[in-house]
């Protein structure tokens, strides 16, 4: 029988926590496994500023990752990998064959929506699989 998976797809921001409780929830309910991915965005020099965190230092964003839901899913599967964010998220589902994806959602709108495009919506279409989309509980 194969082993049915869960994968989050975590920015490490505030904006991802209603996601990760989602995500926590969801693995712990179904015991399934869960799989914890950050993509390290690779930036194109376009001189627009984004939401996402700026590391210059990947041992500090594994530190992070790695403690990503230690109370919540301490057997998770924990990936730090680098690249376009939704390309990495659906290249990891069919590699890893997961069941599901969660991702979080910011739910920009007008140009910021445009202009910075959505990293969730891009998952939704490409995904193998089904997607569970969480809106951030942060105010814009």
């Amino acid at each position: 029988m194969f082993e049915q998976k869960v994968l989050l797809a975590s920015d490490l921001t505030e904006t991802s926590r209603a996601a990760e409780s989602a995500a926590f929830a969801l693995a712990k309910r179904l015991n399934v496994k869960l799989i914890i991915l950050h993509v390290i965005l690779e930036r194109a020099s376009f001189g627009m500023a984004t939401t996402l965190p700026e590391f210059d230092d990947p041992d500090e964003l594994n530190r992070q990752l790695q403690a990503l839901g230690q109370t919540e899913a301490p057997d998770a599967e924990r990936m730090l990998l680098s690249g376009s964010p939704a390309e990495t998220i659906v290249n990891v589902a069919k590699t890893e064959a997961v069941d599901i994806i969660v991702v979080g959602t910011e739910g920009r709108k007008g140009i910021a929506r445009a202009v910075l495009g959505s990293i969730a919506e891009a998952v939704v279409r490409e995904a193998p699989c089904p997607v569970m989309v969480v809106r951030s509980d942060i105010a814009d």
